[in-house]
């Protein structure tokens, strides 16, 4: 299950990103949907601390907007419409454990 970056949407009855999956998988980002409205797909705050407190970067898209994906050989660049200034480059782990 093992990933870099972690895209997903908000559904009212989505109960994955679970702490558990987040330490099987371990993005590095997470983007993610947050809609205001209707209240049943904001974002609940168990994925912001989920994410918190395993140095998971969330990309929330109500604070950032649309994100761009560039990748490069030897690279992935994250480009947020709204900030940061810089992108968030991902290179590849060296010997990652499986």
């Amino acid at each position: 299950v093992r990933c870099d970056v972690l895209i997903r949407n908000q559904h009212p009855k989505d109960f994955s990103l679970t702490p558990e999956f987040l330490d099987r998988a371990r993005p590095r980002p997470v983007i993610s949907a947050d809609n205001s409205y209707p209240d049943s797909q904001k974002m609940p705050p168990r994925i912001r601390e989920a994410c918190a407190a395993r140095g998971i970067h969330l990309l929330n898209q109500a604070d950032t907007g649309a994100v761009i994906l560039r990748f490069w050989p030897q690279r992935l660049e994250i480009v947020p419409f709204r900030g940061p200034a810089a992108p968030i480059t991902l290179v590849p782990i060296q010997n990652a454990a499986p």
